[in-house]
């Protein structure tokens, strides 16, 4: 038996995230995007149906969905929640709210009526 090097223990203890002082999510989708064909999101519900998005088609969605915000008079620092299942329009609509306005918050029902 390989006798582990540390203890799960002082793994977790000595763990810490390093996170950025800036990250911008959509700055990255977008370097993506650069390849049409770059694979961003494979979906599939409950009976089967399937939706395949490249990096592409979430910056395409996600920059008409959020013009269509402006449009609709949401603008930078508008407190805004986005509430749908987890759906690909999920991560569209959170994407283009989150460029629109800087205080934007994602959530997804925690229950679903059967």
């Amino acid at each position: 038996m390989i006798a582990p090097a540390r203890r799960w223990e002082e793994l977790v203890a000595a763990f810490e995230w390093r996170v950025p002082e800036e990250f911008n999510f959509g700055a990255l989708i977008d370097a993506w995007a650069t390849d049409r064909s770059r694979l961003a999101l494979h979906w599939e519900d409950e009976s089967g149906r399937s939706e395949r998005w490249t990096f592409w088609d979430v910056r395409e969605a996600s920059n008409r969905a959020m013009n269509a915000l402006g449009a609709l008079g949401v603008g930078r620092g508008d407190a805004l929640l986005v509430m749908l299942p987890r759906v690909p329009a999920w991560h569209e609509r959170g994407r283009s709210s989150r460029r629109r306005s800087r205080r934007t918050r994602c959530a997804a029902p925690a229950w679903t009526w059967r």
